[in-house]
C-alpha cells in the first residue's frame, strides 16, 4: 500500500496534499485528500487501468468518462462529483474522480 500511495502522491502532488487511503473496492480505491487549489477536503476515487494500444486506451477512457457522466447526472442522494481527470504513474494509467 505504501508504494501505491507514494506513486499516487507523486502524480497528484500539484493538486492534492495529505493523501490517505480509505478503502478499496472492485473498481478502484478511495482516498481522502486536501484540494490545494480550493483548500477543501475531497474524496478521490482512483481507478487503475492498463491499455496495450493507443486505441485500447482511448476506448477505456471513453467508457470511464461515460460512467462518471452518468453518475454525475444521477439521483441527488448520490455523492456530488467535482471533477475527473486522467494521469499516469510509470506503472499504470489512472482515472481520478474527485467528489465530496
Amino acid at each position: 500500500m505504501l508504494k501505491e500511495q507514494e506513486a499516487f502522491a507523486r502524480v497528484l502532488e500539484d493538486r492534492y496534499s495529505e493523501l490517505k487511503f480509505i478503502s478499496r473496492g472492485g473498481f478502484g480505491s478511495v482516498w481522502s485528500a486536501i484540494n490545494e487549489k480550493l483548500k477543501r477536503p475531497e474524496a478521490l476515487k482512483i481507478i487503475t487501468y492498463t491499455a496495450d494500444t493507443p486505441e485500447e486506451k482511448k476506448i477505456t477512457q471513453e467508457k470511464l468518462v461515460n460512467e462518471v457522466m452518468n453518475q454525475a447526472k444521477a439521483h441527488i442522494n448520490i455523492v456530488t462529483i467535482y471533477d475527473y481527470f486522467f494521469t499516469e504513474t510509470p506503472e499504470s494509467y489512472l482515472f481520478v474522480i474527485t467528489m465530496e
